[in-house]
């Protein structure tokens, strides 16, 4: 964990944002969603090795791959099962009023 994963306010059950780095592609965490502000970085050091990892497991939940290579994402956007795929950007703020301000950036697969 690099930062986060403190208790917020005095009640309720809630998290400041998490974020864990280094995180195992096999883990539990790497594998299941967490309910909260929660994120995790995992690193590949080629796109061969982030399709054959991450495809194992079709998932419905969103991803942001982070490159400065545009047809890298392309192609991995064609290959990645994932729900919702975003190159260099991600949803950080405001939760649900964002949510359609995405649909400027969407593209049908």
């Amino acid at each position: 964990m690099i930062t986060g994963g403190k208790k917020w306010g005095d009640r309720g059950f809630y998290v400041l944002p998490t974020v864990f780095a280094k995180v195992d592609e096999n883990s539990t965490l790497a594998r299941e969603e967490i309910i909260g502000p929660i994120t995790k970085i995992i690193r590949f050091e080629t796109m061969e090795d982030l399709l054959e990892k991450t495809s194992i497991k079709h998932s419905l939940l969103p991803t942001a791959i982070m490159t400065r290579d545009v047809d890298k994402v392309n192609h991995m956007a064609k290959k990645l099962r994932y729900g919702s795929i975003w190159s260099n950007w991600c949803i950080v703020r405001d939760g649900f009023s964002i949510i359609h301000k995405i649909d400027t950036f969407k593209i049908t697969k």
